[in-house]
């Protein structure tokens, strides 16, 4: 029987040497966390990832930074009142959903390195969380737009093809412009967050799936 199209590129890796971001043994060890487990996980690991985005901005005195973003957003979208420079939609609201995309990545290369030895496990969830971090400014950046557009929608002057241009460029544009600058304006800060966010995770997955002979193991 010949393979349906759609099923095939799901099952087929498009990543180098065949190798796929979640195998069928990483879903696996995802259902054994448990849907509820993993919805409670997603949300407290959503708003840390929000809460980091935002004292991050504050710590290292960003207000220009957010003010040049509101700016750029009203001058395209054209008339956006001040509602465009509300935090939920230039930080927390991006940052919780780039947390949330990217999180199932994570936790599957966790689980896929849970029964590792102990230093090696948790030198590669470190590793993994600054990873992680690093993405996450992508990530951010790509939902930044989508919230700047979504927040404008009350105001009746802004411009239909403005608004559509934002919406559709904004996020690829954004997400690569973030990955490029966040990191080097907060490389200390996501290299310590990073690893603090991987360990916690890293412990949360060890806790959840390891066997009492693993978790006592030297």
């Amino acid at each position: 029987m010949r393979p349906r199209p759609f099923t095939g590129c799901l099952n087929r890796s498009v990543f180098p040497r065949g190798r796929q971001i979640v195998s069928a043994n990483d879903r696996t060890g995802l259902r054994q966390l448990g849907t509820g487990f993993l919805v409670g996980l997603g949300l407290v690991d959503g708003i840390l990832g929000a809460t980091i985005a935002y004292g991050t901005f504050e710590a290292q005195q960003a207000g220009p930074l957010r003010d040049g973003i509101a700016r750029t957003g009203a001058s395209i979208l054209g008339g956006v009142g001040p509602s465009i420079t509300h935090l939920w939609a230039l930080i927390w609201l991006p940052a919780f959903c780039g947390t949330l995309a990217l999180l199932p990545i994570l936790l599957a290369y966790l689980v896929r390195q849970q029964a590792a030895p102990p230093v090696r496990y948790w030198g590669r969830a470190s590793a993994a969380g600054v990873g992680f971090g690093l993405a996450a400014c992508a990530a951010t950046g790509f939902f930044t737009p989508i919230f700047l557009a979504i927040s404008a929608l009350p105001w009746q002057d802004v411009q239909g093809l403005r608004w559509l241009v934002v919406l559709l460029v904004g996020p690829a544009l954004f997400a690569v412009t973030s990955a490029i600058v966040l990191p080097r304006l907060y490389f200390v800060t996501i290299i310590a967050t990073g690893i603090t966010f991987g360990l916690m995770n890293a412990m949360i997955v060890r806790w959840r799936l390891a066997t009492p002979q693993q978790l006592h193991r030297p």
